[in-house]
């Protein structure tokens, strides 16, 4: 089911499965292209399964979904759980802009508890439109969880550009996929994720968030179970799976009775202490949609529904997200209440959430950053190098073309000598004019007044009887000439 579009990959490692989303930027919003739900060998929380077992167990769930999916050319989101992390929201005094970050880092240390060179955290500033105050979310992880987290990526040369804690990222889904947020400001719903060990609970408004963490999850009702059956977890986990088929349905869920109701209480305990809050004042909880696998118990919406007296619903799909043609719908919407996490950080890498922290490593940050800037170093190096040797490849063709026209070049300089002996020769009789033009002009004088004898004989000649220069007397010039006279 491999997609030959390059996405994003969001990676969400629970107790009981690894759920992954391959997203990326479709026509129509955030498409999935391809996904994953790999179930363990062995449920990680179950008290039958060692440290070193687990970290085993996570290797070898990591390995099969990469010997799947290709995830060499791709960014790679993931999750931390909430109890394993710290996340708070605080009102900072009235500052200015560029004071924020030195007031951030001192409310970080004031209110992280622990030793701030312990953790790796980060922080966001959530201003709502209608509010002047400025509000703050500080989040944190300790070193050695969130380096036990990366390790097993570290393992795999999975290179991890973004770390999210888990109800931060069930806010970036429900922001993205529930229009209704973003629509009515005075509304808020409530997202439940009912993992193996604890119930993750985040209240999602518009501009706030507000999460809890209750420990009640599914091993919760595993546990209620062996403990009236008196068998050992596995059997346990068997029978609850089984129970909506097995003739001692009615012991099964008797058994789980006392954790429906703590789980109930603790739920309607904690959106009570919400909607005093000043997050929660003036809010109306519109909806609960309910994820993880302990929302596959039979029954568990319907009681928390008249529980909490609103209604909670399992998703059986997202509004927003599209699937690829070449995704398995059917195949998808058989876990589609484990994927909300994958959700919430494929959102974030495409930069459509509403919460962009990330606490990966600062030093994992840096590398990656030196990485793809060397990665830039040497394509601009490439090209370079390419330019000159281009360059110099131009030079030699043209130096050859050069020493190829050697003859044409002899015969333009014979040609050029020529013509500069024709120059030289011409000057020299220019050189020579003025000599001649002096003689001739010698020469020439002597006939200045070679008209004036000519002259002379007409005007004599006129004087002279005739009947041309005299006409009156032309008829006696004419006897005369006859002898008649």
């Amino acid at each position: 089911m491999a997609s030959a579009v390059r996405g994003v990959w969001a990676i969400d490692i629970g107790s009981g499965a690894l759920k992954a989303l391959q997203m990326h930027q479709g026509d129509e919003g955030l498409e999935v292209i391809d996904f994953a739900y790999l179930e363990h060998s062995h449920n990680l929380s179950s008290g039958e399964v060692s440290a070193d077992e687990k970290e085993q167990i996570i290797e070898a769930t990591l390995r099969e979904f990469l010997d799947e999916k290709d995830l060499s050319k791709s960014e790679v989101a993931i999750s931390v759980a909430g109890q394993n992390s710290f996340a708070r929201f605080i009102n900072l005094p009235p500052v200015e802009a560029k004071k924020i970050p030195e007031v951030v880092q001192f409310e970080a240390v004031q209110q992280i508890p622990f030793d701030i060179n312990e953790v790796e955290w980060d922080w966001q500033l959530m201003e709502a439109e209608d509010s002047p105050d400025k509000r703050v979310g500080l989040f944190a992880i300790k070193n050695e969880l969130i380096a036990e987290v990366m390790d097993h990526f570290t393992k795999e040369n999975l290179r991890v550009s973004c770390v999210q804690i888990a109800p931060m990222a069930l806010y970036n889904y429900a922001c993205y996929d529930i229009k209704e947020i973003e629509a009515s400001p005075d509304k808020a719903v409530v997202i439940l994720d009912i993992g193996a060990e604890n119930t993750t609970l985040v209240v999602c408004a518009r501009d706030t968030v507000w999460q809890r963490s209750i420990r009640i999850g599914g091993n919760t009702f595993t546990e209620a179970i062996a403990d009236a059956f008196k068998k050992n977890y596995a059997t346990a986990e068997k029978l609850k799976r089984t129970a909506p088929m097995s003739k001692y349905m009615r012991q099964i869920y008797t058994a789980m009775k006392s954790v429906y109701t703590d789980l109930g209480s603790e739920i309607q305990r904690s959106l009570g202490f919400y909607s005093s809050s000043a997050e929660g004042r003036g809010k109306t909880l519109s909806k609960v949609i309910a994820f993880g696998g302990g929302m596959k118990l039979q029954g568990l919406s319907k009681y928390l529904t008249q529980s909490l007296g609103i209604q909670v619903v399992k998703p059986d799909s997202f509004e927003s997200l599209v699937l690829a043609p070449d995704v398995s719908t059917a195949k998808f919407h058989e876990n589609i209440s484990d994927f909300g996490i994958a959700y919430g950080l494929g959102a974030q890498l495409l930069d459509e959430a509403k919460i962009h922290t990330n606490l990966l490593p600062r030093k994992i940050a840096r590398a990656m950053a030196w990485t793809r800037k060397s990665r830039m170093f040497t394509i601009a190096a490439s090209i370079l190098l390419f330019a000159s040797v281009l360059a110099l490849g131009t030079t030699f063709k043209s130096l050859k073309q050069h020493e190829s026209h050697e003859p044409t070049r002899d015969d333009i300089q014979d040609i050029v000598s020529q013509i500069n002996d024709v120059s030289n020769e011409i000057s020299e009789q220019k050189a020579r004019r003025g000599p001649l033009e002096d003689e001739i002009k010698k020469q020439m004088d002597a006939f200045q007044y070679r008209d004036v004898v000519p002259f002379f004989i007409e005007t004599l000649a006129r004087c002279l009887p005739s009947k041309a220069y005299n006409a009156d007397q032309a008829a006696l010039y004419e006897a005369f000439a006859a002898g008649d006279v």
